[in-house]
């Protein structure tokens, strides 16, 4: 139990009462109200779901279905093609593979359509005219077993069109896509670990680790890697303490994202900002309010408040426990570590205590005076 002496506490309210000052209320915003226009509003075209998970033997054959809605205000045909992709090993985004990889290994090669090319309807007031896109991926009796990643690209240029040379133009598209996360069972093996537990200042650009906040948030960077030869699904809670006391349980990867084989990844957990905290400034840019950044790319900020957490003021030493869970073919594998940081308004402090010692100053000399 962290005890307080009552100069702390009157030094708490004293840097509170400054804060509040100087911050700026937060409030429930109004619900956004529904977009008012053109029907005909090109929004392109959109795929769901956006992501599928598949285990399978050597020599099986998968199926799948795609939906797919034209909102682009015209019918149109729509061609689909298969890439390979792996991870960016930081975000986990997908990154496409150029070169061709051995059959063995290369799931673009293995999925299947029904025709080369579908006719879309775009989308009416009274009906969505999906269209529905059955799909195959039949696995090699020689497959190579582990994680196999690729995504199935939907596209209004013809592919065997595309880029032809003294062609006298180029189209440019953004291609709508669904990725394949697919296990391939045998000998797999996930072997997921942690490279660093940190905590980092969530408005700078270059996330440099530390570990002193002058004010809430706080942000956890979570950095792993997977040796293994197929994809993970880490899942736990970061549990943040002041001295023997819970003060917030965090859920990490509630979105169940992968770390794809032999790759790493970077995740982000955020604690609640509680009652005094900062927030970004915005401007205005292209008709949206967007965060203003500086000079090197940090968002700008400002002091804020939100008067429905009073309760939750967030000050002083604090330690961070990272409990972290993966499966491995059936078996849990766990991962702990602990992280240690601080939450100190200390430019607020160093005013107080320049002003207390003024004021002893003063007064001593006052006093030998008389």
């Amino acid at each position: 139990m962290v005890k307080s002496s009552k100069l702390g506490v009157c030094a708490l309210s004293v840097f509170t009462a400054i804060a509040l000052f100087y911050a700026v209320p937060v409030h429930a915003e109004d619900e956004p109200a529904a977009p008012q226009g053109n029907p005909r509003l090109d929004l392109g075209i959109s795929v769901s779901p956006v992501k599928f998970i598949f285990d399978g033997n050597p020599g099986e054959k998968l199926t799948g279905k795609l939906t797919y809605y034209n909102a682009t205000g015209t019918d149109l045909t729509l061609y689909l093609y298969t890439n390979n992709f792996k991870s960016d090993g930081n975000t986990g985004n997908p990154q496409f593979i150029s070169e061709e990889l051995p059959f063995t290994s290369s799931l673009k090669n293995w999925i299947k359509f029904d025709q080369e090319s579908y006719q879309i309807k775009r989308v009416e007031s009274n009906s969505t005219n999906a269209l529905v896109v059955e799909f195959t991926i039949d696995i090699p009796s020689n497959a190579e077993a582990g994680g196999h990643y690729a995504a199935i690209m939907a596209t209004i240029n013809d592919p065997k069109k595309q880029l032809q040379p003294d062609g006298g133009n180029i189209a440019f598209s953004a291609d709508t896509g669904s990725i394949i996360l697919l296990n391939v069972k045998g000998n797999v093996n996930r072997e997921v670990k942690l490279k660093s537990f940190t905590t980092v200042d969530p408005f700078s650009a270059s996330k440099t680790e530390t570990s002193l906040f002058e004010w809430m948030p706080v942000q956890f960077l979570i950095d792993l890697e997977n040796s293994g030869n197929s994809h993970a699904f880490p899942m736990g809670n970061i549990i943040v303490y002041q001295g023997s006391n819970v003060v917030q349980t965090l859920k990490f990867n509630e979105a169940e994202s992968a770390i794809l084989r032999e790759s790493t990844r970077q995740y982000y957990s955020d604690m609640d900002k509680g009652f005094v905290f900062l927030e970004p400034v915005l401007e205005e840019r292209d008709g949206r309010q967007v965060p203003k950044l500086d000079a090197n790319g940090n968002t700008e900020t400002r002091l804020a408040f939100d008067t429905t957490k009073f309760d939750k003021q967030y000050f002083g030493p604090f330690n961070a426990k990272l409990l972290l869970v993966y499966d491995n073919d059936g078996e849990k594998k766990t991962i702990i570590a602990d992280r240690e940081f601080w939450v100190l308004p200390w430019k607020i402090i160093l005013a107080i205590i320049l002003v207390i010692t003024a004021y002893s100053v003063i007064k001593i000399k006052s006093a030998k005076k008389s």
